[in-house]
């Protein structure tokens, strides 16, 4: 009997352990790099937005939204596809106003594949663009995901 027990044990911790080991692999194997710039520096803006780790040749969409808040609820979603530059896959969109929150992640059409912020589903990238009473420090902002 206290085989069985054993058994069943060590079975339960082999089948953990494999299903554990697709999502550390999942995280390990996604390097992206996104960076994002805001022109003009005060007043409606316009944001290019540009992703690198992707070939070239994809179908690659802008996936994007305006939210009230960060990591809030998205409203007028829109796909942007992206043109690719010779290095990165790049796409603008706006103007937006002043205070304006909008957020974004990506897909690649070929693959059907979703990046989001950090590779964590449901994450996505977010502006406040020109947020009034603000200090600008600078008109590119880059986040290297590299995970």
């Amino acid at each position: 009997m206290t085989n069985k027990i054993i058994y069943t044990v060590f079975l339960l911790l082999i089948v953990a352990v494999l299903l554990a080991a697709p999502r550390a692999h999942a995280q390990s194997s996604c390097l992206y790099i996104v960076s994002f710039n805001v022109t003009p520096t005060s007043g409606p803006a316009y944001i290019t937005v540009a992703i690198t780790g992707l070939p070239e040749g994809h179908e690659v969409y802008l996936h994007w939204g305006i939210e009230p808040y960060p990591q809030g609820p998205w409203s007028s979603v829109t796909d942007t596809l992206m043109t690719w530059n010779g290095t990165s896959y790049v796409a603008t969109i706006g103007p937006f106003q002043p205070g304006t929150w909008v957020a974004w992640v990506f897909h690649d059409a070929t693959t059907n594949t979703w990046i989001n912020y950090q590779c964590v589903p449901f994450w996505n990238w977010n502006v406040d663009v020109n947020p009034p009473n603000q200090a600008i420090h600078g008109p590119m902002f880059t986040q290297m995901a590299q995970y």
